[in-house]
């Protein structure tokens, strides 16, 4: 199957030009082209601050894993080639071009825009890089939270989400094991699946959610209600997440003893062990009819953003596949997230690339890009 996946149907790799033109969309849609390489280098994941400014970082050093390669972790201390990236007009017509928040940084998960500067996850720690002359660049760097395991780089503390109560939600996958210190010196255990939440400053961090194989997709909706996917479709591509849950996953841990799994509640599957970012319209009449319905599923696997329809029966959500929002014949195409922007298009991270199975390839194989 894995081989299969890497014979492209089209002359790949594309023009970024090329490459949009490929894209099949629904009528009365359209896609355009925000930024590319060699402009960028490995995007990973975005986020959007108050201002309407959007936030990147990259990874371009990806993967490198501590429990293949010790020398791994000294990366994190020494520092790598990857960025933290401002987009000062992102929603302005036109292909961008963005500045250098922060860089000597080593494949950082996840960001969240937070006053001055930008929280991140960097190997075994979460950071918050301040602009405090403001500059625009970052000039210093604080320790937030530590102990996060790093056995495993693309399992790494992932998808910053603020909630209510400025709680930060973060997951982490199957086989890290982390021991994580707050600001007070507590420890915490934070071991496999499981969804935790923090405060910025660092002062709490507590686990919240246990189970599911790798949540690389959260969404706190327009109601107040919090979504989140699981990557290998076993069921669970988007079901809604409350404090105390337990899904059963690697390690089958519970919250407590007596905690019920939550149920599966698709009845169908995406296709592809990689489901990596999930996104709900925030405008009800942002995107046209069903669209404005529907949670958005990158599948970097099949080269799609599909789409998921959830309505509630009885005291249960039930879940239909519906028509994919974004297709193409270029297996390049490596949706890895998704984000609504403040102008209410959807903004699609693409790897961009023949690989991206974390273990499909060896480490390697010549096909993986490092440049």
């Amino acid at each position: 199957m894995l081989a299969l996946l890497l014979q492209a149907t089209l002359p790949s790799p594309l023009s970024p030009d090329d490459e949009r033109a490929s894209f099949r969309l629904p009528d009365g849609f359209s896609i355009e082209l925000v930024v590319a390489e060699p402009d960028v280098k490995k995007i990973v994941d975005v986020a959007f601050d108050d201002a309407g400014r959007m936030w990147a970082i990259t990874a371009s050093e990806y993967p490198q894993d501590g429990n293949e390669n010790p020398a791994a972790a000294e990366l994190y201390a020494k520092g790598g080639a990857d960025q933290v990236l401002v987009f000062d007009t992102p929603t302005a017509p036109g292909r961008q071009t963005p500045r250098v928040f922060a860089e000597h940084l080593a494949m950082p998960m996840a960001l969240l825009p937070w006053k001055r500067g930008v929280l991140i996850g960097h190997g075994p720690e979460i950071l918050f890089l301040d602009d405090t002359d403001g500059d625009g660049r970052a000039d210093t760097r604080e320790v937030v939270l530590s102990g996060f395991g790093i056995e495993d780089s693309h399992l790494m503390p992932h998808r910053f989400v603020r909630g209510p109560g400025d709680w930060i939600y973060v997951a982490q996958g199957a086989f890290n094991h982390s021991m994580v210190k707050t600001k007070s010196g507590a420890l915490v255990p934070f071991d496999q699946c499981k969804l935790a939440r923090f405060q910025p400053d660092g002062s709490a961090f507590e686990v919240v959610g246990v189970g599911l194989n790798n949540i690389w997709g959260i969404v706190l909706d327009r109601s107040g209600e919090m979504w989140i996917q699981e990557a290998n479709d076993l069921g669970y591509p988007v079901v809604p997440f409350f404090r105390g849950a337990s899904y059963p996953g690697i390690g089958d841990h519970k919250q407590r003893p007596y905690s019920p799994w939550q149920p599966a509640l698709a009845e169908f599957q995406m296709g592809g062990t990689g489901l990596s970012g999930l996104a709900r319209s925030e405008d009800r009449d942002g995107f046209p009819e069903p669209w404005n319905h529907h949670f958005f599923v990158a599948n970097p696997i099949t080269n799609k953003v599909q789409t998921i329809e959830a309505t509630r029966d009885g005291d249960l959500d039930r879940l239909a596949l519906k028509s994919e929002l974004l297709a193409t014949d270029d297996s390049w195409f490596r949706p890895v997230a998704l984000h609504f922007g403040p102008d209410g298009c959807l903004y699609v991270v693409d790897w961009y690339n023949a690989i991206i199975s974390h273990n499909e390839v060896p480490r390697s194989d010549p096909r993986r890009d490092k440049v």
